[in-house]
């Protein structure tokens, strides 16, 4: 159970990953041959999510288990709403509230959960 859940942490990092990639594509597209290492290797992470049927796994597993029920419920939600992250309102929060930034990936600590 916790290799799949650890594979749930994984994409999760992907996910955050894009999402910041989103919002800082002007100064990623300074440096051509590393956004481009960093944009294949997000797109590879979301379809062997996608395709692996890994999501599946993830989400039987943690329905499954009765262990660490907050952990596996909070890994769900946010796996499915890093993709709905309106940009707009991230790129708002970030030029008004620049102290309350993730250090890593440069996003407001309330859209990562």
């Amino acid at each position: 159970m916790n290799y799949f859940l650890s594979l749930g942490e994984v994409y999760r990092i992907s996910e955050v990953l894009k999402v910041t990639c989103e919002l800082y594509r002007p100064w990623l597209l300074l440096n051509k041959g590393i956004s481009k290492d960093i944009i294949t290797l997000i797109k590879e992470c979301s379809s062997s999510w996608n395709n692996s049927g890994l999501k599946e796994a993830v989400t039987r597993i943690c329905c499954l288990s009765f262990e660490d029920e907050e952990k596996k419920r909070l890994l769900l939600e946010s796996i499915e709403s890093l993709p709905r992250v309106d940009l707009i309102s991230v790129q708002n929060s970030v030029i008004r509230q620049p102290h309350h930034l993730c250090h890593l990936s440069l996003l407001p600590l309330n859209c990562l959960h």
